[in-house]
């Protein structure tokens, strides 16, 4: 059997109006690092959550070291070594390192019927110099780095002793550094014959981690092949079905109007920050994760209130003193985390359009339901956005699809200048082009568009100035004629022109 730790087999499982797996095979040797991909609604998400127990198969068969596994939950995936690291990290930023670690693990670090404080302490030193990691077991999850809580979440799984670690989207807000470490850690878990699958839609970090690669598309497996057997190019070609159509910045007619202006900004964050903003342009700002990239959005948006210094937009001295001041002067905001600050999950897709606008659909008070349907009908065509109806909850589409809920939510309020934050984060590349000719498109039509990324490539491809952030300074703006990846990757680690 090659030695497979895991086998499932012809594994189907069926939402309302959706067909998320059709007859999948998958299955994984001992200690090898197994890349999943796919473009969005691919299945990747559940196939995996069928592993863990979070979900039951409506069909097919699992294997784990060749003994079937009829009735899986989630308990019963921990007990046979089975972890996943989710996107959002589940640590309690109030309990310590060594607290999260073992929590609801207590078995080694117990003496008698007591948990056994010191014994914990030393368990996780000892984990932490094996993989060298530099940090105290005293200190708390919510003063860690995002680095640091995602290799705290990877030691969780070694203390259950897991045999098949998931990992969805690990390197998604880690710095170069941080990916650097995780690299290394992953080495180590194979070292220890520790199977890993690793979901990632940074298709260049398949090449650095992986030993094979397992592709998706629509619910179907399409292809397992050796990462050594494989190209990139293959790779997008197989998992989104056709050539995928690439983003460039066009070239179109620079306007000299400026349509925001920040002038010395200060908030607890960032520090004397000078930007202009043309209209109908878009401009990127770069820099490292905690560099202040983010809360320069936040300080326009009015979530971090103005220390000092002024924001001048259309001419005009504004203070948002919260985000209801910045959408009342049709500003709009696609925030980092879709799930948690863009999205009512729970809600149904017609229902998260309109959050922003619903003004717009009232008459004498009264909500005109029939435009507000039809409304978000026109941009889920506009949009192609992938969903069963304007009824289904926002949670059940994929992450892609989400991202553009978010979009069609200030395109329906109708607002002239878009802040966007990590737009493309988490979503596979064809729907991360199609996402790109939507702003390109909006900037044609005379929005104005600022995007925060950490993908400079991507920020190369689409804006027509980039700003970069170092430690809460906004250190030089790149334009149009000095843009140059070189120069800028330098400025935004160095903090020096």
């Amino acid at each position: 059997m090659e030695n497979k730790i895991l086998r499932m087999e012809g594994i189907s499982k069926s939402f309302p109006g959706v067909k998320a797996l059709s007859n999948v095979d998958f299955s994984v040797k001992r200690g090898e690092v197994r890349c999943l991909i796919g473009a969005n609604g691919a299945g990747k998400s559940t196939l995996m959550k069928i592993l863990s127990g979070a979900y039951q198969r409506d069909a097919g068969r699992i294997f784990l070291n060749d003994r079937e596994i009829e009735v899986l939950n989630t308990q019963i995936a921990i007990e046979a070594g089975i972890a996943v690291i989710y996107q959002e990290l589940s640590l309690i930023d109030s309990l310590t390192v060594a607290e999260n670690i073992f929590l609801n693990n207590y078995a080694n670090v117990t003496t008698g019927k007591f948990l056994d404080w010191k014994k914990m302490n030393d368990k996780t030193l000892e984990l932490l110099r094996e993989f060298n990691i530099t940090i105290s077991p005293a200190s708390l999850a919510g003063d860690l780095t995002i680095g640091h809580r995602q290799l705290v979440e990877i030691l969780k799984a070694v203390a259950r002793d897991a045999k098949i670690i998931v990992m969805d989207e690990p390197s998604a807000t880690l710095s170069k550094d941080e990916y650097t470490s995780l690299l290394r850690i992953i080495e180590a878990l194979k070292q220890k014959e520790i199977t890993i699958i690793y979901i990632s839609h940074r298709l260049e970090e398949l090449f650095d981690v992986g030993d094979s690669v397992t592709i998706l598309l629509d619910g179907n497996h399409i292809a397992t092949i050796s990462m050594q057997e494989i190209t990139q190019e293959e790779i997008v070609r197989l998992m989104i079905g056709h050539e995928v159509k690439s983003f460039f910045r066009k070239q179109k007619k620079q306007t000299t109007e400026t349509i925001l202006e920040l002038c010395n900004v200060t908030t607890k964050s960032i520090t004397e920050v000078n930007l202009k903003i043309k209209k109908s342009e878009i401009h990127g700002i770069y820099g490292l994760v905690g560099s202040g990239r983010t809360e320069v959005l936040n300080s326009i948006f009015g979530i971090d209130p103005v220390l000092s210094g002024e924001i001048i937009y259309e001419n005009k001295k504004i203070n948002n003193k919260n985000p209801y001041n910045a959408i009342k002067k049709e500003m709009g905001l696609v925030p980092e985390n879709r799930k948690k600050q863009g999205l009512v999950l729970g809600l149904p897709v017609w229902e998260n359009s309109s959050l922003a606008g619903i003004k717009n659909f009232l008459r004498f008070g009264v909500i005109q339901y029939g435009k507000i349907y039809a409304a978000t009908e026109k941009y889920i065509k506009k949009l192609s956005i992938k969903t069963p109806g304007i009824n289904n909850e926002v949670s059940t589409l994929s992450g892609g699809n989400q991202q553009k809920v978010v979009l069609s939510k200030w395109l329906i309020k109708q607002c002239n200048l878009l802040l966007v934050d990590e737009p493309t984060q988490g979503i596979d590349i064809g729907a991360k082009a199609e996402i790109y000719e939507i702003l390109e498109d909006l900037a044609d039509k005379g929005k104005t568009i600022i995007i925060v990324s950490s993908e400079l490539n991507e920020l190369l491809s689409v804006a027509s100035a980039i700003s970069v952030m170092y430690e809460g300074k906004l250190v030089k703006t790149f334009d149009d004629h000095e843009l140059d990846a070189t120069k800028i990757q330098e400025c935004a680690i160095t903090g020096r022109i």
